[in-house]
């Protein structure tokens, strides 16, 4: 049952469509924290039932999932804004810029400032 007292409907064994509706709006806000206990608490699932029906419906875990969108949303800076990359490490939800660039050289064998070089060519 939900905080607001409605069951949850489970897709089989992954988050019901207004569950996971919730989880990825507060994924999707990159530049705040969040912990995944309190994420379940708020939806009413204990942490590991969340973490497992999260990767059961988009398969990839929660963690995952925020960091493959604070990737995406770097690379969309990147290409577009001639802002900082602290200042975009900072929007995106990292640390620090060293952080941001490990993180992106890892995903994409480059470091931000050769991508932002090669989107310009």
């Amino acid at each position: 049952v939900r905080a607001n007292g409605a069951p949850h409907e489970l897709a089989k064994g992954g988050l019901s469509p207004f569950d996971l509706k919730q989880v990825l709006e507060v994924l999707e806000t990159l530049d705040k924290a969040w912990a995944l206990p309190d994420l379940a608490r708020e939806i009413g699932l204990s942490r590991f039932h969340l973490w497992r029906a999260f990767k059961q419906s988009t398969g990839i875990t929660p963690y995952a999932f925020r960091a493959k969108r604070r990737l995406e949303k770097s690379c969309d800076l990147l290409r577009s804004s001639g802002r900082s990359l602290t200042e975009i490490a900072m929007e995106c939800g990292f640390g620090s810029s060293s952080h941001f660039t490990t993180a992106f050289k890892r995903a994409f064998g480059t470091t931000p400032t050769d991508f932002r070089r090669q989107c310009r060519l």
